[in-house]
């Protein structure tokens, strides 16, 4: 598009004096890297606008101040929509997607005043705000107060209260760093003083828009499962592994597809394989009236969507449920283990060392997945990892251990990765030794010596 062109964005936003001057702040900072592109204004009143009677005190993560003007995005009347992050529900509404968390200004909390005489009237509606507050002086008085910062302020000059407290980066903002205050320690709000960007899921020209103001840093899932959706992070979904069924018809599973009904107790270790296991046995009926078990409460919400109940492991490993099956076991019991083939040998070597009727069932392989292109590390602030076959697949793809942030998801995992990174850096540093001494001798040894 030709640079003398503007590119206008309908902007969705609160009609209060600081949320014209946050829309005016993205403006800026959007200007050096997209100069054409204009926030074109909606300015809406939301429930917590119009409602100033209702204490904050009661709500949680609500869509108290942003209701209005996310149904206006939703509804397209605006492409994108400005909030103060802090004000985000949680989780956002079905259908509007975070596209871009600032780096903001001071997140801190002040408290505004004229002057504090014993029993000085703080105006707050933070049950947080206030026990820092108290921490000043004992002698405070609290009452609730509401509206936008110039309201507030308003109660102060009129002497209806002796100090207000009010967000530091709203001052900054609003250019009142004038007024006389103390700055309150402690915690504040989660993301007090960053503005929060949103867009209808799956617009991708906002995304590329606005994705030059995201602060956020980005996590890499290199597992089977999406990452929960979360406000201060950004998440990239790649898987790096896939599972594959293997073929029902062998004689071995079909023995054990005849003889199921013999099985007393059924031991789940993932969530493909309770799905994995309704295919193999047509329906979830057939499973009823068992003991079955489960690792994990991944494991056990899987099992739970097909209308099964299970015990659930208190720690989410396969000795996990060698500890459970220790309080279960009788003399009638026949166990059945559905699981990867690449399951660790931990429950079978359990169940042979007790000398317990068990069948185990390999109903599915994982393999590694190569991307189609695999994702750019320069950009990745940490990876996050749900089972050794996904470290595997990330250290045979990338050959290296890049200096990044690891996650894990369970011990086994974790203990997983510690041994095979302890193995890489070890050939890595065998690697470099050897091009050292490559180019000290390049001619090689001869009778035992260097030359």
């Amino acid at each position: 598009m030709p640079s003398s062109i503007n590119i206008n964005i309908k902007t969705g936003a609160r009609s209060s004096p600081l949320s014209k001057a946050q829309l005016a702040e993205v403006q800026a900072e959007l200007a050096p890297f997209h100069p054409n592109v204009i926030l074109e204004a909606l300015f809406l009143d939301t429930v917590g606008d119009r409602d100033l009677k209702t204490s904050l005190r009661t709500l949680d993560k609500t869509d108290f101040f942003t209701r209005d003007i996310d149904q206006a995005l939703l509804e397209g009347k605006c492409h994108i929509a400005i909030h103060s992050a802090k004000d985000l529900p949680d989780p956002l509404p079905q259908g509007i997607e975070l596209i871009a968390l600032t780096q903001g200004v001071d997140s801190s909390d002040s408290l505004v005043f004229n002057s504090l005489p014993v029993g000085a009237v703080i105006g707050t509606s933070s049950a947080r705000r206030e026990e820092e507050v108290k921490k000043l002086r004992e002698d405070f008085r609290f009452i609730d107060i509401r509206g936008n910062i110039q309201q507030r302020l308003a109660l102060l000059e009129q002497g209806n209260v002796d100090g207000v407290v009010i967000a530091e980066a709203a001052l900054i903002r609003l250019g009142l760093t004038r007024l006389n205050r103390i700055h309150l320690q402690g915690p504040t709000a989660p993301l007090q003083g960053k503005l929060a960007i949103v867009a209808r899921e799956n617009d991708a020209q906002m995304v590329s828009l606005f994705s030059c103001l995201d602060s956020r840093e980005i996590d890499l899932h290199v597992g089977l499962t999406p990452p929960k959706k979360e406000i201060e992070r950004k998440a990239i979904h790649c898987p790096f592994i896939e599972t594959l069924p293997r073929s029902f018809d062998t004689p071995n599973l079909l023995e054990i597809k005849n003889k199921f009904n013999q099985f007393t107790h059924l031991i789940f270790t993932s969530k493909q394989a309770v799905h994995y296991c309704m295919e193999f046995i047509d329906s979830a009926q057939k499973l009823e009236g068992r003991q079955i078990i489960s690792v994990g409460k991944a494991t056990q919400k899987t099992l739970e969507s097909y209308g099964l109940k299970s015990l659930v492991t208190e720690e989410e490993t396969a000795e996990g449920v060698c500890a459970l099956l220790d309080t279960l076991m009788t003399k009638d019991s026949h166990f059945l283990w559905l699981h990867s083939a690449q399951a660790r040998s931990v429950i079978s070597d359990y169940f042979s060392n007790k000398n317990v009727s068990f069948t185990h069932c390999a109903l599915y392989d994982t393999l590694p997945k190569r991307p189609t292109t695999l994702p750019n590390l320069d950009k990745v602030n940490r990876v996050c990892f749900t089972s050794p076959s996904c470290i595997d697949a990330f250290l045979e793809f990338y050959n290296e251990i890049p200096p990044l942030k690891y996650s894990f998801i369970g011990p086994v995992t974790q203990n997983h990765w510690e041994e095979k990174s302890s193995l890489n850096l070890l050939e890595q540093f065998t690697a470099i030794r050897q091009n050292q001494e490559n180019r000290r001798y390049p001619y090689g040894t001869a009778n035992g010596k260097k030359i």
